[in-house]
């Protein structure tokens, strides 16, 4: 999310799994929940401009996708 420029407002720190954090008139959520086998996250992001709630929840995802994980 920061690299979006978007400010976090929670961490998910607090066990929650979720992630929330916005910028102006649009906020995004990430939730990730670790599990044995494929890792399930859903992104979204919500506005009440839809192009900018879409590209915010596309832009976010994206990182997600295109993230280099290291064992």
């Amino acid at each position: 999310m920061r690299r979006n420029n978007l400010e976090l407002w929670d961490l998910a720190n607090d066990g929650d799994y979720q992630v929330i954090g916005g910028k102006g008139d649009v906020i995004a959520t990430v939730v990730c929940v670790p599990q044995s086998g494929p890792l399930w996250i859903t992104v979204s992001a919500y506005s009440n401009d839809a192009g900018l709630a879409a590209s915010t929840r596309n832009a976010v995802k994206a990182h997600i996708v295109n993230t280099v994980l290291i064992d």
